[in-house]
């Protein structure tokens, strides 16, 4: 999840993401390099484990919220598999859903989501109308969208870099015990402030996590860890192929 709605050629990618080194979504440029932090072992065993139970968990239902001074209110949800996501983003008007699948990815929306939200241009929404965008595996557009839609981007998208200096300590949360990661990075003269909560007990499972830059706010909610997901492919008569739509 990079930028936000980032792609190869207007190929649609994870919806509000930051850069590889931390947290989903907020827009800015790629983050910069900094010298190596030395956590304590205790940081670095925990971002470690993170890792390993997110990835060894395979799916993950995701909400996230975000607040932007002046431009209200974005939110996204959707389930994220190791070979299939299924997502949608509304922002204000403007909606967009967002399929991938062992075969293909699609994409829809409705006319100002298309514009707004995967920039395409009015005349390509006016081609797509109500039917989804169709990107066959193999395509570049599909292995971009896979590769920063499916679990396999998530861990790098959540857990700080190992440039980060990390602080960890215990909270309370629900009536429960949580670890909490703290961290800070800088983009583009902006400083990024995250928190990430896991599960104290059994395995490391983010429960959320909030980001903060400037006159944005973010949110994010993990439930569902480990849960079937089937992603079905759209109805063959209500898809257009991306080609048809940019050509």
């Amino acid at each position: 999840m990079r930028t936000y709605l980032a792609r190869a050629r207007k190929a649609p990618r994870r919806l509000f993401m930051l850069c590889a080194a931390g947290g989903l979504g907020l827009g800015l440029a790629a983050c910069g390099t900094a010298p190596v932090a030395h956590n304590s072992p205790a940081e670095v065993a925990l971002v470690k484990a993170v890792r390993s139970a997110v990835l060894a968990k395979g799916t993950v239902h995701v909400v996230i919220r975000r607040n932007q001074k002046g431009k209200g209110n974005e939110t996204l949800y959707g389930d994220i598999g190791n070979r299939s996501a299924d997502e949608t983003v509304i922002s204000g008007s403007a909606k967009a859903a967002i399929r991938v699948t062992p075969q293909a990815s699609y994409f829809s929306g409705n006319s100002e989501g298309l514009v707004k939200l995967l920039s395409l241009s009015k005349k390509e929404a006016a081609r797509v109308g109500n039917r989804w965008v169709e990107n066959k595996a193999g395509s570049k557009e599909y292995k971009a969208l896979f590769s920063a839609d499916t679990m396999s981007s998530l861990p790098a998208s959540l857990l700080p870099a190992s440039s980060d200096a990390v602080t960890l300590k215990s909270s309370a949360q629900n009536g429960g015990e949580v670890k909490v990661l703290t961290w800070t990075q800088s983009s583009s003269g902006q400083t990024i402030h995250q928190q990430l909560f896991v599960s104290a007990t059994g395995a490391p499972l983010p429960s959320r996590e909030t980001t903060k830059v400037s006159a944005v706010n973010q949110t994010l909610v993990f439930s569902d860890w480990g849960e079937h997901l089937d992603v079905p492919a759209p109805p063959a008569k209500d898809v257009i192929a991306y080609s048809d739509v940019t050509g």
